[in-house]
């Protein structure tokens, strides 16, 4: 990669805020970070493992006031699934993050 292209790189990630919803970017930042070396990321996973277990709180909360022990329709049962599925997706999503973490915490090999 060119040097103006690591530095144009190496600026984006670290202009461009972690957020919850974008998880590209994150991926980009992660990409980056391997290419061309430490970017300073191991401050964004719990930033954003803050953010995904409020969201996944949140989605408990619903779960249990809204799903909880009772006889479910069809529709709820639908809306059910779909929000069993948020729910795993957070669970994953927060265990693949803690590991990242722990990798970019890592003191850099070449």
């Amino acid at each position: 990669m060119l040097r103006a292209g690591r530095s144009e790189v190496a600026r984006w990630v670290r202009d461009t805020p972690p957020g919850v919803e974008d998880r590209s970017a994150f991926l980009l930042k992660l990409r980056a970070d391997a290419a061309i070396g430490p970017l300073g990321l191991d401050g964004e996973p719990s930033m954003l493992i803050d953010a995904h277990r409020a969201r996944l709180e949140t989605c408990r909360e619903i779960e249990r006031r809204d799903f909880a022990g009772r006889d479910l329709t069809r529709a709820r049962r639908l809306q059910y699934a779909i929000l069993r599925a948020g729910i795993e997706q957070e669970r994953t999503w927060l265990a693949w993050a803690d590991d990242v973490g722990s990798l970019l915490r890592a003191p850099a090999k070449r």
